[in-house]
């Protein structure tokens, strides 16, 4: 009998084991969404890029990621404020409307900062390039979550 015991808990530690691992390795690297070295690989193979158009791009996006993080974090850090400020028994309105504009203005800010990167890479490409990349930006945008319809 306790042998048996032995082999029935080896084999749960093994399964279990294997199911963790497996869901570990198909997990890996997803946070948000596919990772930015995906997108721009999925980007520059879409059009065709040279290795130094590869290289330059990716320079683009690193240069760009830090500033974008920091606007994000610090829109994150007001949203708590802004969600601390409505948690009290009496929200102060100005507090919020100057939370509400600071927001905003990371917000646009982080647009900007997007916009900067994208036409940076648009000035790397070719003729051709230039219309498929456009062609691609034309089909986003589309309302959805967190975007305005017209």
């Amino acid at each position: 009998m306790h042998t048996l015991t032995r082999r029935i808990a080896l084999l749960l530690a093994t399964f279990s084991l294997s199911t963790l691992l497996s869901s570990g390795v198909a997990h890996a690297g997803h946070g948000h969404g596919p990772g930015k070295q995906d997108k721009q690989a999925r980007m520059c193979e879409r059009l065709a890029c040279t290795a130094a158009q590869q290289t330059q791009i990716k320079a683009i996006h690193d240069a760009t990621a830090p500033q974008v993080k920091a606007a994000r974090d610090a829109m994150r850090s007001l949203r708590d404020q802004q969600r601390a400020e409505w948690q009290r028994p009496t929200p102060n309105a100005g507090t919020l409307e100057r939370l509400d504009g600071q927001i905003d203005a990371q917000r646009d800010k982080i647009g900007d900062l997007r916009r900067a990167a994208k036409l940076k890479i648009h000035a790397l490409l070719t003729a051709e390039q230039r219309t498929k990349f456009t062609a691609e930006k034309g089909r986003r945008g589309k309302p959805g979550k967190g975007r305005k319809s017209a």
